[in-house]
């Protein structure tokens, strides 16, 4: 989804006007936040530095944003620019603080110029030929939304219409330019908004939907089991494959399942809105031939393994098919993923080891496995605190709000680090092995840095830490 991002409503009314874009409802500090009919937000962040900040942050965390455009007016630190002119800028910088200039990507078909941005209107005098020594022009927001991108791995690029030459007439200028510069500006976007962005083809809507990637979550901790299960030696190429098959399958269902109860739901809530099924962009009926696909997956790769295997094949389906609507009853809807992928390394374990019951050593990395993702999707969870509180969506922070629910989540994290530090000792407490629990603990401990935004916590931090606990069973050099 892209984003064109304006300081203020009349900057932004030829765009909104002549895109029909509707304004909608939501609980994000940003003065304004509209959407044209082919899903482009529009948003109106307010004046100012600080306000830009916190707008373009609140998007960030709040959408799936893969672009920003900011777009406005601007001053003329040069003589040699003039009211009318619009430029796009190849470099931003502080002119607050010293910080090392930003490279937004340029617009196609326009001259390039250099921005700085300062907290306080420049109207001439000293103040104005000191910003001119660094830069051509001169705005209140740009340098706050090109590091928020930046920060958050969002492409960005800025238009910037001259509407005065920042001096003493400058506030008189802005008010007999706002309008013709705007309309410029809409003309621009408008004309090169198409060519810059493009429909995502049927293949790119159902990796979209099905998040593929995010397997990564569960298949290292199922590799694990299966190696405890195969009493820490390799269990063969076949049963490998028919691992990853099951584990991708019921990932698949799981997902697919998730996305279609929870439709109308994530039609309410600003950063779910432009998901395929709630934007139109992939049928209900597509929706279930994928779960439905993932279903046939799991079950022919669980017959292929064993008669017991697709004997228990269904105690996973249960949490599989029923966690996406625990939170309609529940706070503790968080425990269902948790369960979820627990079953995950008991499965692997029982395929490779073809018999019942379960060992110490498996129970325990599946322990680690629930309290590692119930506590990482507490933290998700806080992206949709006030969505949640709206909608009647039962969770931890809609509950009890940021501060408790990331104790809770630490609590839990704390569990699933001691589970770790169980296995890894009853195993032989190795070195390499012990390596790889020091990094997953860290990892932990990352990823209640603040600065980290909410979604990168829980994708890939949460996955680095589940990877490097799947490595404390898999680098355990001896046998049971």
């Amino acid at each position: 989804m892209i984003a064109v991002v304006f300081a203020t409503q009349k900057e932004a009314a030829p765009f909104i006007e002549r895109t029909n874009a509707q304004r909608i409802n939501t609980h994000l500090p940003v003065k304004a936040i509209f959407k044209t009919p082919d899903q482009c937000l529009v948003a109106v962040t307010g004046m100012g530095r600080d306000q830009a900040a916190k707008s373009i942050r609140a998007m960030l965390n709040a959408f799936d944003l893969n672009r920003v455009v900011n777009a406005g007016l601007c001053g003329a630190l040069s003589d040699s620019l003039h009211p009318g002119d619009v430029y796009t800028v190849n470099t931003v910088q502080d002119g607050d603080a010293s910080a090392a200039p930003l490279a937004p990507l340029p617009w196609q078909g326009l001259s390039s110029k250099r921005l700085i941005t300062v907290a306080k209107p420049v109207h001439g005098g000293e103040r104005r030929a000191s910003l001119a020594t660094n830069a051509d022009l001169v705005d209140m927001e740009g340098w706050e939304i090109a590091q928020a991108c930046v920060q958050h791995g969002v492409r960005y690029t800025m238009i910037k219409g001259v509407s005065d030459h920042a001096c003493k007439n400058a506030s008189a200028d802005i008010m007999t330019h706002i309008q013709s510069v705007s309309q410029h500006i809409a003309d621009i976007l408008i004309a090169g908004l198409p060519a810059q962005q493009t429909k995502p083809g049927v293949f790119s809507r159902l990796h979209h939907f099905t998040r593929v990637e995010h397997t990564l979550f569960s298949l290292p901790l199922i590799f694990a089991g299966a190696w405890i299960g195969a009493e820490h030696t390799f269990f063969g190429w076949r049963t490998t494959a028919l691992i990853v098959l099951v584990g991708t399958g019921g990932r698949m269902m799981g997902m697919a399942l998730n996305r279609l109860f929870d439709r109308n739901l994530d039609a309410l809530n600003p950063r779910t809105a432009n998901r395929e099924l709630p934007s139109g962009r992939l049928s209900v009926l597509s929706g279930y031939a994928i779960a439905g696909t993932g279903l046939l997956m799991y079950l022919s790769g669980c017959a292929a393994l064993s008669r017991l295997c697709l004997h228990l094949s269904p105690v996973p389906l249960i949490p599989l098919i029923l966690y996406s609507l625990l939170k309609r009853f529940t706070r503790l809807c968080h425990f269902g993923i948790g369960i979820c992928l627990a079953m995950g390394p008991m499965g692997a374990y029982v395929a490779a080891a073809g018999v019942l019951p379960l060992d110490p050593e498996i129970l325990l990395l599946a322990t680690f496995t629930f309290f590692w993702i119930s506590g990482f999707d507490i933290i998700y969870a806080l992206q949709d605190m006030e969505s949640d509180k709206e909608t009647g969506v039962k969770s931890i922070p809609a509950a009890l709000g940021p501060t408790a629910s990331e104790i809770i989540a630490a609590f839990t994290h704390v569990g699933a680090c001691a589970a770790l530090g169980i296995l890894w000792h009853i195993q032989g407490h190795g070195i390499p092995s012990g390596a790889a629990l020091l990094i997953s603990m860290a990892t932990f401990i990352i990823s209640y840095t603040p600065a980290i935004p909410l979604a990168a916590r829980f994708f890939p931090i949460s996955a680095i830490a589940g990877i490097s606990a799947a490595l404390v069973p898999l680098l355990e050099g001896g046998t049971r």
